[in-house]
């Protein structure tokens, strides 16, 4: 599943910023965890301004650096697992910034130790070396798979490697998300989930948002098909997917979600939308954990919401 015209696998020189500095205003801690909706790591998180670099047209052929990093190994017919050329050390328990910065110059491959080092350039507030720790990451992958001749290669996620840099792909694409660029975060998604064909991390849930705000209708509905209808995620989609796509639809969207979505409604007419308490979060009534659901995908989302306001904005009217 992919867009027409031209290639969208487009990579930035890297994130930086406006003037001096990072400019990043986080409302909440950066955290993750695993619901569902972002798959196996989820990002909070609120960006008030941040530039990225100008883009160059992604080029098609690997560099020579790239292609001695990694390999694909077959397993069977079309199935591959990636392979680092170079050997991947084990990470030690006591492993601190230096070791793991060692470890990457050793061998950039080394996706495990990729992941663990931008964790702790977030948890230290450098958000922005960690977004270009995992576009680098994401970079080898791409890198790789442009080389390939063969156009149905499907990657093994069951094999731990593989399955790392997938994720790293993955949480590249949701960096990308959160600053708004939703076109470089659907041509990751694309690659993902088109390697990925179980789609693990379930991609599909942002990829579906990305193609919204990019008015790729045929792929949004595409897309939708695959999801759980009765998740939040999903029914929060065709709504804003009506909204956006239909004058003659968006009239009923306010009633619908204020009847049969009222968790919704209610969040995204809020004025403010702070993280669920943990009562909140594991509360004993279904109304309370209803709440907190609806929050997180507030907050999981804001980056949309910010570039497309009239939704709440028409919710509120």
């Amino acid at each position: 599943m992919a867009r027409t015209g031209p290639s969208l696998f487009v990579i930035p020189t890297g994130f930086e910023p406006v003037a001096d500095r990072l400019e990043i205003c986080c409302s909440i801690q950066l955290s993750y965890g695993t619901p569902s909706f972002f798959g196996a790591k989820v990002i909070f998180r609120t960006v008030v301004s941040k530039s990225v670099a100008i883009f160059a047209r992604y080029n098609p052929f690997p560099s020579p650096a790239m292609e001695q990093l990694l390999r694909l190994e077959p397993v069977i017919d079309t199935v591959y697992r990636i392979r680092s050329r170079r050997p991947v050390r084990r990470i030690p328990e006591s492993a601190d910034e230096a070791v793991l910065q060692a470890m990457l110059a050793g061998n950039p491959a080394h996706f495990a130790a990729r992941e663990a080092l931008a964790d702790r350039l977030v948890a230290a507030g450098r958000i922005g070396e960690a977004c270009q720790l995992r576009l680098e990451g994401c970079r080898l992958v791409f890198d790789l798979l442009d080389g390939v001749a063969d156009e149905t290669v499907a990657l093994d996620w069951e094999d731990a490697g593989t399955a790392q840099a997938l994720t790293m792909v993955y949480d590249s694409a949701a960096d990308h998300f959160v600053i708004g660029d939703f076109e470089l975060a659907a041509a990751m998604l694309e690659m993902l989930t088109d390697c990925d064909p179980e789609d693990h991390l379930n991609g599909a849930e942002l990829l579906v948002f990305c193609y919204g705000a990019l008015e790729e209708w045929e792929l949004f509905d595409e897309t939708l098909q695959r999801l759980p209808p009765e998740a939040l995620s999903t029914r929060l989609a065709v709504c804003w997917g009506d909204f956006r796509r239909s004058a003659e639809l968006s009239p009923a969207v306010r009633e619908r979600m204020r009847t049969a979505e009222p968790q919704l409604f209610r969040e995204w007419t809020a004025t403010q939308h702070e993280l669920p308490s943990d009562r909140e979060s594991d509360g004993e009534s279904g109304h309370e954990a209803a709440a907190a659901e609806a929050r997180r995908l507030w907050l999981r989302t804001e980056s949309l919401w910010r570039v497309f306001p009239e939704f709440a904005e028409y919710l509120k009217g």
